[in-house]
């Protein structure tokens, strides 16, 4: 059996640049993978079979199905495997739980099979399962950019303890994308505050330099977002901003002890709230 841990993703940094010909959008992202993790195992078995209890959707349209068999056809293999996903990621809130399920069936299955891809292979592969799948190939802290299938390795993000607000509302990123406006913004010198306050582990320089455009759509359609970020704020964290689509919104502290002391302040039946470490 293969037993792998399927981190979410916070968006540090996300602009969106312009709508391409092909309908996608190009960005630039500075992405996190953190301490909260769907749990996957893999058994060896004659077809692909795939168990997820917490989704209401037939195997067939999860996506972590659909990875095993762009695997299995990839490489003309005549194997199966039997997964089961334990989920513990929030679906719709912005966290990447769907694409980094696939990024680790590709990884476990690589390894259930003995198939002996490389990581650039795998990452080609989850390209064409969704844009943010070949970041979770990667993981850590890394530059996103194109339509997020361009990833550079940044110097992660260390000792950095998030509180996340999950308010459980599902937002649908298809939606989000349509309604994006397209602003002129100095976005190469933005960026540039968060991956220097990267290098030097500097907190305060990349607490300063969070932005995410996604905004300007939904905390107008979404009153609960807007309101998480400033009793974030309000509570004692260093920044506070939604990751991705939505609607997960998640602030920046300095120690384990510092989020405790938020969740504290912030205590709603509504809303979920998990403290995380950067990593994953």
């Amino acid at each position: 059996m293969v037993e792998l841990y399927a981190p979410a993703k916070l968006n540090l940094y996300l602009d969106v640049i312009d709508k391409r010909a092909d309908g996608y959008h190009n960005i630039v992202s500075i992405m996190q993978t953190i301490g909260l993790y769907d749990v996957i195992q893999f058994e060896a078995a004659e077809e692909i079979s795939l168990k997820c209890p917490a989704l209401d959707i037939s195997s067939e349209s999860n996506l972590a199905y659909k990875a095993a068999r762009l695997l299995q056809k990839h490489t003309n293999s005549c194997q199966g495997a039997s997964i089961n996903i334990d989920k513990h990621i929030p679906v719709g809130a912005g966290l990447g739980g769907g694409s980094s399920d696939a990024a680790s069936v590709l990884m476990g299955l690589n390894k259930l099979w003995e198939l002996d891809l490389n990581k650039q292979e795998l990452m080609q592969i989850g390209a064409k399962l969704g844009a943010d799948v070949p970041f979770f190939i990667i993981g850590g802290t890394c530059l996103a950019e194109w339509i997020g299938t361009k990833i550079t390795p940044l110097p992660n993000f260390c000792n950095i303890w998030f509180v996340l607000v999950y308010p459980k509302i599902n937002i649908s990123t298809d939606w989000v994308y349509k309604n994006v406006k397209f602003e002129l913004t100095n976005q190469i010198k933005t960026v540039k505050i968060v991956t220097d306050g990267l290098k030097h582990n500097d907190i305060m320089a990349v607490s300063t330099g969070c932005y995410n455009r996604l905004e300007n759509v939904t905390l107008k359609a979404y009153p609960q977002i807007p309101t998480i970020k400033n009793e974030l704020k309000d509570a004692g964290c260093l920044a506070a901003l939604m990751s991705g689509s939505g609607s997960c919104v998640f602030g920046i502290t300095g120690s384990k002890e510092e989020a405790e002391k938020v969740v504290c302040k912030l205590k709603r039946d509504e809303w979920d709230m998990f403290i995380v470490s950067s990593g994953g």
